[in-house]
């Protein structure tokens, strides 16, 4: 095709010398006129031969070179290859390598539970086992004795967490290090109301809970430690609008309620509750070792389950 010469227009001329200032182009325009015009022309020409031919990689309306659906890293990969050869030839490596039989550590020390995950071991051949008790569990850091494991399901006293081998991520764990976060009610609760807190505008993730902790030491005086709970909970009441003035024990007509030990499982000491004067009966039926910890109040969610 026929192509106008190219030039420089005197109004972008101007402006690069205004930019420039006189002295960085030389105060003759005329030659660096003819160096941009050149190199456009040069650009220009080989546009033209790249479409001629149709080796164009310029994907339709992309001028970056990229060709239809082809990601930016792929583009990049395929323009420098020889910045991604050591990275392509050790992922090639790894690939080719063969898999390794994971060892799985399993010290649980419930027999009957111990022999359920090592039958489940045995379905999968390709994991060797190991049932030796880590020393970290008699306090040491890590136990070098025993071989690099990729598994440890066992107590949570066995796991090493204060061993190198934990802190590099080298191995996974049955036990959740700060666990008492999670299976904890009372902990648990705490978690989920800064959660309430911070993201008012979503759906809340678990009903309204309350915390009631009995004041160390005055577990048993529950004529002054029991309110004093109550008050610390900020628990509003029984009963949904009732005034500031009325009273919070109404049994007819108080929603229900569900009280959790927080350092109990299997149900042991959950109760309904529907007045305090109940909620303190059920306080005072519990052992030393629930009204040692918290007390998770908890709106009930209707219909009741059966």
């Amino acid at each position: 095709r026929e192509m106008d010469e190219p030039s420089l227009g005197a109004d972008a001329l101007a402006a690069l010398q205004d930019i420039l200032g006189e002295s960085a182009l030389g105060g003759d325009l005329s030659e660096f006129a003819a160096l941009l015009s050149a190199r456009r022309a040069a650009a220009d020409s080989s546009d033209e031969d790249e479409s001629e031919d149709g080796d164009s990689d310029t994907a339709p309306g992309d001028d970056s070179g990229r060709q239809p659906g082809e990601s930016h890293a792929d583009y990049y990969r395929r323009l420098y290859p020889e910045r991604f050869a050591e990275e392509d030839t050790a992922a090639q490596a790894a690939a080719e390598a063969p898999v390794t039989e994971p060892l799985a550590l399993v010290t649980i020390e419930d027999e009957y539970v111990q022999n359920l995950v090592l039958k489940a071991f045995e379905r999968r051949p390709h994991w060797r086992v190991c049932t030796t008790v880590p020393a970290a569990a008699e306090g040491a850091d890590m136990d070098e004795s025993l071989e690099p494991y990729d598994l440890h399901w066992g107590e949570y006293e066995h796991l090493e967490f204060f061993s190198p081998r934990f802190a590099a991520g080298n191995f996974m764990a049955s036990c959740y290090y700060n666990r008492k976060g999670l299976i904890r009610k009372g902990h648990l609760a705490h978690i989920m109301e800064k959660w309430r807190t911070k993201n008012p505008d979503k759906a809340p993730l678990a009903p309204k809970s309350y915390i009631l902790t009995l004041e160390s030491g005055k577990e048993n005086d529950l004529d002054t430690s029991f309110p004093a709970a109550l008050a610390r909970s900020s628990f509003p009441g029984f009963n949904e609008g009732q005034g500031a003035g009325e009273a919070r024990d109404v049994v007819d007509d108080g929603n229900v309620w569900i009280l959790k030990p927080s350092v109990t499982n299997q149900a042991q000491g959950i109760c309904l509750v529907r007045s305090e004067a109940q909620l303190r009966e059920a306080i005072e039926r519990a052992d030393d070792m629930q009204r040692a910890g918290d007390f998770v109040l908890q709106q009930y969610l209707e219909p009741l389950l059966l």
